[in-house]
């Protein structure tokens, strides 16, 4: 990489290493994510931001939306120039989405009811379409989730795939929650890379811009990578069908027009 790639991706570890920080001070008040003394500390400094300080958090988290979009721009038109290549696109694109694994899904609680769902068939051995959480008043999640009084709103194909995340944490809340963003996280960079391959198929030149629009975008990235939301997922389907089209030469027409050319 060059000196300015090099740069820029420093930029990338602080920007979203700064709100991978900040995204603590959310950490709902019934819930303890650890016993160590220092991690407690930090997180009840930084609950005091969030839930006794809101103007400052809010112009905080403003400035954060103000810088990283400005950024991104600066980057599209890097990429737009070609001033910078692919070995950084690949470098920040991983980078960023490691990094907001390790972040507190802070704009949403949709994650927790996932798990839950995803418990009551791993653990409880039941349906989420016919049970809920409120059906299990003892466990100790019911604490700090919302939405405990619906049944599962998503369909089969995610219940079955949340099954794999869910087996993974052994019923212990934190590993499962963190399995659960790096599964998701992991679909959003094999989403990257699809549309990556889609575009080298249609159009090769607009390959690093058009994958940096989606891998380098604020929006995706704290959406989909920090609060891990399951659209991720259901993302990935879509862009895989896309990609089968662009492969087919009898079907590349079309999916010029899908995706534009």
């Amino acid at each position: 990489m060059s000196s300015k790639e090099k740069l820029l991706l420093l930029t990338n570890f602080l920007i979203y290493g700064f709100v991978a920080i900040f995204s603590y001070s959310y950490v709902d008040l019934n819930l303890t994510l650890s016993q160590n003394p220092v991690a407690l500390s930090f997180i009840s400094k930084m609950q005091q931001l969030a839930y006794y300080n809101r103007p400052l958090a809010t112009t905080i988290f403003s400035l954060f939306l103000v810088t990283s979009f400005s950024f991104f721009i600066l980057n599209l038109f890097l990429f737009y120039k070609n001033k910078i290549g692919s070995t950084y696109l690949k470098f920040a694109a991983v980078l960023n989405a490691l990094i907001l694994i390790f972040a507190y899904p802070f704009l949403s609680y949709d994650i927790f009811n996932y798990m839950f769902d995803a418990k009551i068939i791993t653990t409880y051995h039941q349906n989420p379409y016919l049970h809920k959480a409120l059906d299990y008043p003892q466990d100790e999640w019911l604490r700090f989730m919302r939405w405990t009084h619906r049944y599962s709103p998503y369909g089969p194909i995610w219940l079955v795939a949340s099954v794999v995340p869910s087996a993974l944490g052994f019923g212990k809340f934190i590993l499962t929650l963190f399995v659960f963003k790096l599964f998701i996280g992991a679909f959003h960079l094999i989403n990257a890379l699809l549309i990556y391959k889609t575009l080298q198929k249609i159009n090769p030149k607009f390959s690093n811009f058009g994958t940096a629009f989606y891998a380098l975008n604020p929006l995706f990235l704290i959406e989909g990578v920090a609060n891990s939301h399951n659209d991720v997922v259901l993302a990935f389907f879509m862009l895989l069908s896309i990609y089968f089209v662009a492969s087919n030469k009898k079907m590349k027409a079309i999916s010029v027009m899908i995706i534009g050319a």
